[in-house]
Formats: C-alpha cells, sequence, structure tokens
C-alpha cells in the first residue's frame, strides 16, 4: 500500500513538473515573460469591449447593456477555450513525443494528464483578469466565487477523459489533427458561448443544451456575474458522468498503448 502511495505521488510530482515546463516554454526568451500571462486576456477583454460593447453595441437580451454582453461573452469565451485547448494539443501529445514512447520505463499516460493542467492555468489567470476588471468597475467578488473550485472539478475530469481519449486516437488516425479543429469551432457556436440559447426557437434549443460546454457556461455566469448559486442536482450529474468517461478513456489509452512504438 506505501509503495503504491509512493507511485502515486511520483506521478503527480511528473504531471505538475511537466505542466510547469510547458508552460514556462511559453514564455521563455520573451521580453515581458510572465505578464503575458495576464496581459494575453487584457488585451482580449479590451478588443471586446471595443468591439461588441463600442462598435456594434450589441446586447444579450432585454435589459442588459453592451457592457453585460461583452463579459457574458468573456467568459463563454474563456470556459470553451479551456477545453479546446485540451482538443487542440491532445491528438498530438503522444507523436510530438517519440522518445518517451520508446522508452519502456516512461510512464506515457503523464503526457495527456499535463494538458487539463495547462488549460486550467491559462483559464486561472483569464479569470484573475475579468475579477480584478470588475473589481476596478465597482463589482467586488461575491460568496459565490468561492464556488467556482466546485465547479472545476467536473470540467477537469471532463477535459482529462477527452485528453486520454483523443491521445491514443491520434496515434492511430493521423487525420484527427485536421478534424479537431473544427469539431471545435461547431462546440463554439452550438454552445451558449456566443448566443443566449433562450432566444432560439425551442426546437434548436436541444442540440445547444446537449453540448456539455453550455452547461458549465452557464453555471460560471451565474457564479461570477449574477452571484447565484450552483445547479447542484445538474453538477453532480455531469460529475457522475465526467468521472466514468474517465475511468473508460484511461482504459483505453491503456490497452492502446501497447501499439504506440510500432506506429510511431
Amino acid at each position: 500500500m506505501r509503495l503504491r502511495l509512493e507511485n502515486y505521488h511520483r506521478l503527480l510530482s511528473l504531471v505538475g513538473a511537466l505542466s510547469w515546463r510547458d508552460i514556462a516554454s511559453r514564455y521563455r526568451g520573451s521580453t515581458l515573460g510572465w505578464l503575458w500571462t495576464l496581459l494575453n486576456p487584457l488585451l482580449l477583454l479590451a478588443v471586446y469591449a471595443l468591439a461588441f460593447g463600442y462598435v456594434f453595441k450589441a446586447k444579450w437580451g432585454d435589459g442588459n447593456t453592451s457592457g453585460d454582453f461583452v463579459q457574458l461573452l468573456f467568459i463563454g469565451i474563456a470556459v470553451h477555450g479551456f477545453f479546446a485547448e485540451c482538443l487542440m494539443r491532445a491528438p498530438s501529445v503522444i507523436t510530438a513525443n517519440p522518445s518517451f514512447v520508446k522508452k519502456v520505463v516512461f510512464p506515457l499516460g503523464v503526457l495527456p494528464a499535463t494538458l487539463p493542467m495547462v488549460a486550467l492555468f491559462n483559464l486561472g489567470a483569464i479569470l484573475l483578469v475579468f475579477v480584478l476588471v470588475r473589481a476596478v468597475m465597482g463589482h467586488w467578488p461575491g460568496a459565490s466565487y468561492l464556488l467556482f473550485p466546485v465547479l472545476l472539478m467536473p470540467m477537469f475530469l471532463l477535459a482529462l477523459a477527452m485528453s486520454y481519449c483523443l491521445a491514443c486516437l491520434g496515434v492511430y488516425f493521423k487525420d484527427l489533427n485536421l478534424l479537431v479543429p473544427s469539431l471545435n469551432t461547431v462546440l463554439l457556436f452550438i454552445s451558449s458561448a456566443i448566443v443566449p440559447v433562450a432566444s432560439l426557437p425551442p426546437e434548436h434549443q436541444k442540440w445547444f443544451y446537449l453540448n456539455p460546454i453550455t452547461f458549465y457556461i452557464d453555471q460560471a455566469r451565474n457564479l461570477l456575474l449574477w452571484d447565484t448559486s450552483l445547479d447542484w442536482t445538474g453538477l453532480a450529474v455531469r460529475l457522475a458522468i465526467s468521472l466514468v468517461l474517465l475511468v473508460l478513456s484511461v482504459g483505453l489509452f491503456r490497452q492502446a498503448r501497447r501499439g504506440f512504438a510500432d506506429v510511431i
């Protein structure tokens, strides 16, 4: 039992080290370095405010202002971006590291696990900028912000399941790298990230609610904008689904990894 715990600890440490290396490599050699972690989402928020708030004066619905639209859009894009980053990188995470594949003692399972860790770091930076900007505008974080880590649990598990599944499939099906960008676009446009689902015809709404990202976007907005609680029943159902998908995807990865060296 003690040996197993030590093995898990080593694996978690390796996941953390590889994730940190991935994050650090993005800013290595740049003039501003880690400041880009905050500057990128700040610039993105500024672009949204200029384009949708000032130029188009877009509104989310009746009673909402252009500023509300910008904030709603920003949260929606941030949550979608969390999943999109995992989807985009997962199919090539194994093939991009052939030296690890050929090392018998290297635990390949840690490679897909780094993807949601890096995506979570980026999401945290984006939401930190969002919270700071709202604080400057006089909207201080409410008690509902404390529930956001609870929402992240099923999100992280779902992203981890997708990463394992796509990582092993990407080794055998090279076209997956070309398919995933289109899938990301579809997931964006049939979610509540850029359009209020309630404003759509009833026959179209079901497709948006079938998109798993829609639930997380709506719940994130409830916590960060409207200071309301979570949909605990919906969250419990999605947590159970994410756990089942994770177990299945890890099992698939373990079976598929036996042939990685032959294919790569």
